[in-house]
């Protein structure tokens, strides 16, 4: 389910747009955890709940607590519920998110590197174009005036 929304008010939490919505769903409630709104060994809402309350489909919902649920911010209780981690994101989890991490910057690193290159390649070019404009600036001045 899409919606054209730009954010959503939940409880003082704000989500932003340009994000696919499971994720923007897992930032807010991960932010909720960070700052204490959902409290460590207490229930979050219910799939429905959350569903609604955000304005998404379960699917959704269940995407961003199994992301959470990876990250070991959240555990889940067969037919009890999903509740909020004690102890935060486990050791696994967090080598988990550091590697991850550290492979975007790898990648973002790559990028620049790419950019970086086909920019020199563009300076190169224009420079070339430049000189070639220089010398037919020169040219036009040293040929003497057309005669009519």
């Amino acid at each position: 389910m899409s919606t054209a929304y730009s954010h959503v008010d939940i409880e003082g939490s704000t989500l932003g747009a340009g994000q696919p919505e499971y994720q923007r769903v897992a930032d807010d409630l991960r932010q909720q955890i960070a700052d204490g709104r959902l409290k460590a060994g207490h229930p979050i809402p219910s799939t429905k709940k959350l569903s609604e309350l955000y304005s998404v489909s379960p699917i959704v919902v269940r995407r961003a607590v199994g992301d959470l649920t990876n990250e070991g911010l959240l555990y889940g209780e067969k037919g009890v519920g999903v509740f909020v981690n004690e102890g935060g994101p486990t050791k696994a989890a967090r080598g988990a998110s550091v590697a991850q991490a550290l492979s975007g910057i790898d990648a973002l690193q790559k990028q620049i590197d790419d950019m970086r290159a086909a920019n020199e390649l563009a300076l190169e070019s224009l420079s070339r174009d430049l000189t070639v404009l220089r010398r037919q600036v020169v040219e036009l001045k040293e040929r003497p005036p057309a005669q009519e």
